[in-house]
């Protein structure tokens, strides 16, 4: 019976992480195709900045925080430590999209969300979301210029 429990932990595990790196893949994707297809650099997504990103998601998820921009001089001060320095950080927060589509698609039909995930400046970015216990999804996308 103890071998069988310890087999389902393990599958179950190996199920939410495959959750999280297909969200975060399709995110990805979708985002530096994009920009491909205006002619820009991809973005580089790093780990350290997704988890900039999944704090806040998070965060707003559970209600710690307002959905919003609170705390995000902090959250560019975090990412430019991670990144060596930086010259300017940008950021698009969303909730209620169930997938990264659907935010993506949020994202571009917003003047202001679509600029920053078409700026030229931007280099990396970190993404990072949240369900709260309501089913309902919390989004952040943090953009950066380094040097």
């Amino acid at each position: 019976m103890r071998k069988f429990l310890i087999l389902i932990l393990l599958v179950s595990i190996a199920n939410v992480n495959a959750a999280t790196i297909t969200f975060t893949e399709s995110f990805k994707r979708l985002v530096n195709n994009h920009r491909l297809t205006k002619g820009l650099q991809p973005l580089d997504f790093e780990y350290d900045l997704n988890t900039i990103a999944r704090t806040h998601s998070s965060n707003m998820a559970s209600g710690k925080i307002s959905f919003g921009h609170s705390g995000f001089s902090n959250r560019c001060s975090q990412g430019f430590q991670q990144l060596g320095g930086g010259t300017s950080c940008g950021e698009n927060v969303a909730y209620g999209q169930a997938t990264a589509r659907a935010v993506f698609t949020s994202w571009m039909n917003s003047s202001g969300h679509r600029a920053n995930i078409e700026s030229r400046r931007y280099t990396h970015t970190g993404m990072g979301y949240k369900k709260n216990v309501n089913g309902v999804f919390y989004w952040t996308q943090i953009f950066f210029e380094s040097r």
